[in-house]
């Protein structure tokens, strides 16, 4: 029973969680539904993520129940069987009411994309100044992570960048980390652009800056250790762990963020033009290098030699799907380790 409700006697709610072996899940992404089973309206909201580290599998969707005339009893037997059978034909791919189901998880390599897209990296903030590295959550909303004045001259070139790219008259919708330099950036890109807050949709999760483990509170030259070691080792190394609560996240963490957050935005938009902001170069070198992959042999190649992508302080970019062609043709994606049947085997269970 809801508490908060005017009617206390036939209300509940009632909590679906997609099985963690369902790849994907079919609750994964923000999608309102309503369902009427008799007497019943059936209202979808979607349950707040209270864990940051959230994998796939582990989102659920909460229901509001409100029971008719008929009695609660026979009510909630006819919305379990809608609402179960609605998860059913989300996760088939067919959606209520006989409508397509657009949800699903982008798969890698894609074939095509349903918008366009441009990566920001976020200014320089007050802590790259200082030549500190800061990945720790607890922190991602300090002032330290503010726009430094030269961070908000990179944001301004970044806007004149995007605007000659794209048109004064592009469908914009600004996707920033929580992070407090990257909403500032989207919150300055949408004053020149003169777009209403509406066209800001804040991230809490899937972009947060890659967790640095013991590297914390270090200089920013251990990033080349760290992209060295995923180049040499592979997509699964993963800093040395903290005892402070940091975050150590290999590539493959780092990309399944990345990959949700470009499923959820391509569930949710079409034909628009989506700015991803992050507050690091790792998350956007790692989307970009798993889309410039050529085939799936080629995608742990890329994902481990993902720097070659990295991005500087307000430094803007749009990808697309498929390797950069170079003057005489040649994709980008010489050098590097040796792919091996284990890198495979690997990539067809993530």
């Amino acid at each position: 029973q809801n508490p908060n409700s005017g009617h206390p006697r036939d209300t509940f709610w009632l909590a679906i969680r997609a099985p963690p072996y369902m790849n994907p899940p079919p609750f994964y992404s923000i999608i309102s539904f309503a369902l009427v089973a008799g007497n019943c309206q059936v209202e979808g909201i979607p349950l707040k993520i209270l864990s940051r580290n959230i994998h796939l599998g582990k989102i659920s969707r909460a229901v509001s129940v409100r029971g008719g005339e008929d009695g609660i009893r026979m009510a909630r037997r006819r919305v379990l069987g809608s609402v179960l059978g609605g998860a059913v034909g989300l996760g088939l791919g067919a959606g209520i009411g006989g409508r397509e189901a657009k949800a699903g998880m982008v798969m890698f390599p894609p074939e095509n994309l349903n918008n366009r897209y441009f990566l920001l990296r976020a200014g320089e903030d007050d802590l790259q100044s200082r030549n500190t590295i800061i990945t720790n959550k607890v922190y991602i909303n300090s002032f330290e992570h503010g726009l430094t004045s030269k961070g908000k001259k990179q944001i301004v070139t970044a806007y004149e960048n995007l605007i000659s790219m794209t048109g004064p008259d592009e469908d914009l919708v600004l996707w920033p980390s929580i992070q407090f330099n990257c909403y500032q950036s989207a919150t300055l890109i949408a004053e020149l652009w003169g777009l209403g807050q509406n066209r800001i949709v804040p991230e809490y999760t899937f972009l947060d800056p890659r967790g640095m483990g013991t590297f914390e509170g270090g200089p920013l030259s251990k990033y080349d250790f760290v992209h060295e070691k995923d180049q040499t080792i592979g997509m699964l190394y993963k800093p040395p762990r903290n005892d402070d609560g940091t975050d150590n996240e290999s590539v493959n963490d780092v990309f399944i963020r990345v990959r949700q957050a470009m499923s959820i935005t391509e569930t949710q938009f079409s034909g628009r033009t989506v700015v991803f902001i992050s507050p690091d170069s790792d998350n956007l070198s790692v989307l970009e290098a798993a889309l410039r992959a050529k085939d799936s042999r080629e995608f742990l190649w890329s994902l481990s030699n993902h720097n070659r992508f990295a991005y500087a302080p307000g430094e803007i970019r749009e990808v697309g799907i498929g390797p950069i062609q170079t003057a005489s043709g040649d994709k980008d994606s010489e050098g590097g380790r040796t792919l091996t049947n284990k890198d495979v085997e690997i990539l067809m269970k993530s």
